[in-house]
């Protein structure tokens, strides 16, 4: 049985995280508060090898208000882990003893390839992608995890943290660089990065990328462009966009950065080098794309312990083949009903939907809202696309709009007023096919119809057979739709006896 909540803290080399989830009955959770503060943990670590004592000092505090905060809520589940800068310093176990006498915490210091798997396994499993080649950018060092196929291939981790190399070639304690330096550092990173040849990638891998360089960089992005969602899900952006952001922050001082309101002012100096870590990234291994996941080690770290639960409360190591297991059943695609399934697959043939058509209505399924929330249609669609979804930006709000048009089939055009970039010409036919199927669907639902569907010459037809009372005018409305929507010849047979 899992618990109802928990509460992970993240203690890394730049900043200290806590964030409390709420979890149902099938394993799967949502956050609900989060907590974030740069006590800067590792500032000196690569000097010394040791923690510095005001480093520790800033720390402290900061988990004391963590803890005023889980005990008020009553969380029993609580997952404290430490990553590099504890990891390596040689006092790092020292402080976590000071840690828990203080505080109550007793954290788990990840190893290398803990830290990678559990951060590859949230941001994987929110994603489902089969092929990644995934990076987490934290502080004190470059995690990197291949896959192929969900199953794993490579794990790396690399000292190119965005704090670490800041105290290795910025010219100033405040992290502004200089050309010189900004180009040994470029020399440092190049040499670490390993070739596309070296990992052996497959063509169709993907580039997916955690930390908060990057979601500063996204952020940033997003404001510049004027993109209609604050969303940072599965952003994606080119190649040519992390270039030129880094090309720009190389050329400012970290006073000019805070100032920018899109960016963390706790980040101001530290974000310069973690953006030239991911272009040099991006272009040594050649990917003309990334996207963001905004689940990595804190998600992935609960998923771990709910999955795994024996194994990672007992200590005992947790294999890439079994992370590679979950994350594959967690892939699996959304349930459709059989006829619905066996619809799209001819509507998908005959060239009448979209390959990811399947996907996007089974998503709408999966989140249908409330009928109450239908009274305030702006805000049901934003509701529905806060939804952390496998599904890109686009493909989410196809899926949203459909839902608004199944219930108020004018309403469309209005909820999705100031989101148009998001969208496709073609989209707005998608939106009334998807449309057309989640009505058909409550139809046949309501009266608990077993449901086949075949082709016969000129189109399709539908072999309904139910023991409820079937509003015959309701379904023949809703045929109807599906017919003028895929512009195809639908028709039907009613039985009255049980599939």
């Amino acid at each position: 049985m899992y618990p109802t909540g928990a509460a992970v803290i993240d203690l890394g080399s730049n900043t200290a995280k806590l964030v409390n989830y709420r979890i149902v009955r099938d394993g799967s959770f949502e956050h609900y508060q989060d907590e974030s503060t740069h006590t800067r943990l590792g500032e000196g670590l690569t000097q010394t090898g040791f923690l510095g004592d005001e480093a520790m000092d800033r720390a402290i505090p900061v988990l004391r208000r963590f803890r005023e905060i889980v005990d008020l809520q009553s969380i029993r589940h609580i997952l404290p882990v430490a990553t590099s800068a504890v990891r390596e310093a040689a006092n790092g176990a020292e402080f976590l003893l000071r840690v828990r006498r203080e505080t109550g915490f007793k954290f788990r210091i990840l190893t290398i390839k803990e830290e990678a798997l559990y951060s590859y396994f949230g941001a994987a499993c929110s994603l489902r992608i089969p092929s990644m080649l995934f990076f987490d950018l934290g502080g004190g060092s470059l995690e990197i995890v291949l896959a192929r196929n969900f199953e794993i291939k490579r794990i790396m981790s690399l000292p190119l943290g965005a704090l670490r190399l800041t105290q290795m070639y910025a010219d100033d304690p405040d992290g502004s660089f200089s050309v010189a330096s900004v180009e040994k550092m470029k020399d440092w990173i190049a040499h670490l990065i390993p070739s596309r040849d070296e990992l052996d990638m497959d063509p169709g891998t993907v580039m997916v990328g955690v930390g908060g360089t990057l979601r500063n960089i996204v952020k940033f992005h997003q404001s510049d462009t004027g993109y209609p969602l604050t969303k940072l899900h599965n952003y994606s952006m080119s190649d040519g966009a992390i270039g030129k952001i880094s090309n720009m922050l190389q050329g400012m001082k970290p006073g000019k950065i805070a100032k920018i309101q899109s960016i963390n002012t706790g980040r101001a100096g530290t974000v310069t080098a973690g953006a030239c870590v991911i272009d040099m990234l991006m272009r040594s291994l050649e990917f003309g794309r990334i996207a963001l996941s905004a689940h990595a080690l804190r998600e992935g770290t609960l998923g771990v312990s709910l999955a795994f639960a024996k194994s990672y409360s007992g200590g005992r190591i947790i294999t890439e083949e079994q992370i590679g297991r979950a994350v594959r059943a967690a892939s699996a695609p959304d349930p459709l009903p059989d006829y619905l399934g066996t619809l799209l697959g001819m509507l998908e043939e005959d060239g009448r939907l979209e390959e990811s058509g399947s996907r996007i209505l089974a998503h709408a399924l999966a989140h249908l809202p409330p009928t109450s929330s239908f009274r305030n249609l702006s805000g049901m669609l934003r509701m529905t696309m806060d939804v952390d979804s496998h599904l890109s930006h686009r493909e989410q709000m196809i899926s949203s709009l459909s839902v608004i048009t199944y219930r108020k089939k004018r309403a469309a055009e209005q909820a999705s007023s100031g989101f148009e970039a998001l969208l496709r010409p073609r989209d707005r036919k998608t939106v009334k096919r998807i449309s057309s199927l989640l009505a058909l669907k409550e139809v046949l639902d309501t009266a608990g119809a077993g449901v086949s569907v075949q082709r016969v010459p000129g189109g399709i037809s539908f072999e309904i057979r139910t023991t409820g009372t079937l509003q015959e005018i309701l379904l023949k409305g809703a045929i109807k739709r599906v017919s003028a929507s895929f512009g195809i010849s639908a028709g039907y047979r009613i039985s009255d006896q049980a599939p």
